[in-house]
C-alpha cells in the first residue's frame, strides 16, 4: 500500500525502493529456510536465490529476473 501511495503521488524513486525491499525480504526469508548464513544472504542474496531456488529448485527464472531488475531500479533511483 505504501508503494501504491508513493506512485499516486509521483514519488517514483521512493516507490521503487519500497517495492525492491518487499521482493528482497521475501527472497531473504526463502534463503533462510535453506540454512544459508545471514552474511551470505546479505552479501549475495539475489545470486544465492537464483542458485538455490531457480537453478536447483522449484522457482521459475522470471522471479530471479524480477529480483535483479528491482535491485537495479532501486540503485538507479538513488
Amino acid at each position: 500500500k505504501d508503494a501504491q501511495l508513493l506512485l499516486r503521488n509521483e514519488r517514483l524513486d521512493a516507490a521503487a525502493n519500497r517495492a525492491y525491499y518487499v521482493i528482497f525480504h521475501s527472497a531473504q526469508a526463502a534463503l533462510e529456510t535453506t540454512k544459508v548464513c545471514a552474511t551470505e544472504v546479505a552479501l549475495r542474496g539475489s545470486e544465492q536465490f537464483g542458485i538455490r531456488f531457480v537453478k536447483e529448485g522449484p522457482i521459475e527464472s522470471r522471479f530471479a529476473k524480477i529480483l535483479r531488475d528491482a535491485s537495479e531500479l532501486r540503485i538507479d533511483s538513488n
